[in-house]
Parts: structure tokens; sequence; C-alpha cells
């Protein structure tokens, strides 16, 4: 992401909070000056929408890969 932000010729933004609950950021991030990169589909989510809203940025945000990862389940 550093790389997205040089590009533009802007530092990379300070990371003021990892938070990997969904329900706590839904409680912290309307309560504070925060901004969080979540998917579309997460903020189209019902219970999402009711706290958070979008903002709409000039310049695409890069894409991020996920992985889901599960306990092997031996036999």
């Amino acid at each position: 992401m550093a790389k997205h932000f040089a590009t533009l010729g802007l530092p990379p933004p300070r990371i003021r909070l990892r938070c990997e609950s969904y329900f706590t950021l839904l409680q912290l991030v309307p309560r504070t000056d925060l901004v969080v990169a979540i998917s579309h589909t997460l903020l189209r989510h019902p219970i999402t929408a009711e706290h958070l809203r979008p903002i709409d940025v000039k310049d695409p945000c890069p894409t991020t890969r996920f992985a889901l990862v599960r306990k092997a389940v031996f036999r």
C-alpha cells in the first residue's frame, strides 16, 4: 500500500488501529475520526450500512488478496 501512496506523491497513512473484529470495528469507527478500508460487499451489508458510509475517492485503491486458512482434519 505504501507504494500506491508514493506513486501519488503522498506519504503512506499512519495505521492507528488494527481491528480483527467486525463488531468492534462497527463500534469504534462511527465514534471516532478514523477511516476504514473494507470491501464493497461488506459495506453493502445491512448491519454495516446502518453505521458506515462510503467515501468517494478520485484515485483507485490498490487491490488486496485474501486467503482462507483452516485447520487440517486428520482421520
